[in-house]
């Protein structure tokens, strides 16, 4: 907290890790979605009637925020890092952030989850082996073309029309794919793939789960898949999935990305 002007503003202060610039000048753009806050470095007063609380910073000298380990959840930088690694790093970090919230206090103690496996292998069968080739990625197809990113407004069919009329002012043909719009032809989509389910017990409701996803390489460096965020659907017993689509992004030899999924996750 930099300062209280009145008692009804507050100036909070803003810090932007190293990661966070690292994948702002990657990404050219910084969307936050979740905001958290944490009382580190803030000066409490002990009052004799009212317990403490924070005094008034506006008197004092404000120096610039610096970046402390602990702010850096999302370690991206470099990869001589193994999986379990960053997994620590993160878990630490957050626990060390200290992140002010609530708990009601019938709840205390029971914000706790389990997880029904927490290993989980998968194998080829016989006859996946006998079928399996060897995909060049010059084969595959581009972001515009990929069923993946069918969603994105970016990569959409949209063909040029007259404002006037709504006419289009040509035949052009179609050389994406159809976005994937309804929970059956996503099941569909899933159908003869191998499955493991993975349920959660116990914890707060609603979960808010923070995911990440790490492909271990050798026994000392890592890498983090990408997700796609296909949204949300409903099936037929009117449940709410959520679809991410797991995987690594590579260059075609003309330069063109191509994303490969590895595998799909749906929560419910």
């Amino acid at each position: 907290m930099a300062g209280i002007l009145d008692p009804k503003t507050r100036t909070l202060d803003f810090i932007l890790t190293p990661s966070g610039r690292q994948m702002l000048a990657e990404k050219g753009q910084f969307v936050p979605e979740y905001i958290s806050f944490s009382d580190d470095r803030v000066y409490y007063a002990k009052l004799s009637k009212t317990g403490s609380v924070a005094q008034d910073a506006s008197s004092r000298l404000a120096l610039e925020a610096n970046t402390l380990t602990q702010d850096e959840l999302y370690y991206v930088s470099g990869s001589d890092t193994s999986s379990s690694g960053r997994s620590e790093r993160l878990i630490t970090n957050l626990k060390d952030l200290r992140i002010l919230t609530s708990v009601p206090s019938w709840l205390e103690g029971q914000t706790g989850f389990s997880i029904s496996q927490e290993n989980i292998e998968f194998v080829p069968a016989e006859e996946d082996i006998d079928v399996a080739i060897t995909e060049d990625v010059g084969t595959l197809s581009a972001f515009f073309q990929d069923k993946h990113f069918q969603h994105v407004d970016n990569y959409k069919f949209l063909s040029p029309i007259n404002s006037t009329s709504g006419k289009l002012l040509a035949d052009y043909p179609k050389l994406n794919t159809d976005e994937v719009l309804t929970s059956e032809a996503l099941s569909v989509l899933l159908e003869n793939k191998k499955k493991e389910l993975i349920t959660f017990e116990g914890g707060l409701v609603p979960s808010n789960i923070m995911l990440r996803l790490l492909q271990q390489n050798g026994t000392s460096s890592s890498e983090a898949l990408e997700l796609i965020d296909y949204g949300t659907y409903v099936n037929h017993e009117g449940t709410v999935q959520r679809v991410f689509f797991a995987g690594k992004i590579y260059e075609d030899q003309l330069g063109v990305l191509v994303f490969v999924n590895l595998f799909t996750m749906v929560f419910t």
